[in-house]
């Protein structure tokens, strides 16, 4: 098929969204990370992870796949080092809520499988091209969703 019969459509790109990028990152993982808890919006929040900016990271990968368009490959590369950098940062919390559950109950196995499942995504390469990269930033994205919700739980239960 001949790429300019019309019968091929070019992927819709974003343009790069500089500030957007520079937010998700303002506290990457690796960074120093106090044992404090922080009040947010009413809310306790351990100092160690930013519910707020996991969300958004989450909700833009989210948004490209559902609306079927691709960012720009800067964006999309900030974004997916963010989520991996996300996941790696919420394991810890993660594993001490599994500690918190009966061992081989259906709640503990499927923590430990969300961990597990998080390690997979964090740790595969996407395949070359730019719909394989959103693809796993989408993956990357629905991990760092699951383990956030356990480490939120972990953190309300344990009064942080």
């Amino acid at each position: 098929m001949n790429m300019y019969s019309g019968k091929y459509s070019w992927p819709k790109i974003s343009p790069p969204q500089p500030g957007a990028a520079r937010d998700l990152l303002a506290a990457r993982p690796g960074t120093a990370v106090s044992d404090k808890v922080a009040e947010v919006q009413g809310r306790s929040v351990h100092a160690g992870f930013d519910s707020t900016r996991i969300r958004e990271g989450v909700r833009t990968a989210k948004a490209w796949k559902q609306a079927g368009v691709y960012p720009h490959p800067d964006t999309l590369a900030v974004v997916t080092r963010a989520l991996g950098g996300y996941l790696t940062s919420l394991v810890p919390y993660v594993s001490l809520h599994l500690k918190t559950l009966t061992p081989g109950s259906q709640a503990w196995v499927s923590c430990r499988e969300a961990i597990e499942r998080s390690r997979e995504a964090r740790d595969a390469a996407p395949s070359e091209g730019l719909k394989a990269a959103g693809d796993h930033a989408f993956r990357l994205a629905v991990q760092t969703e699951v383990l956030l919700r356990y480490a939120e739980q972990h953190s309300e239960q344990s009064g942080e």
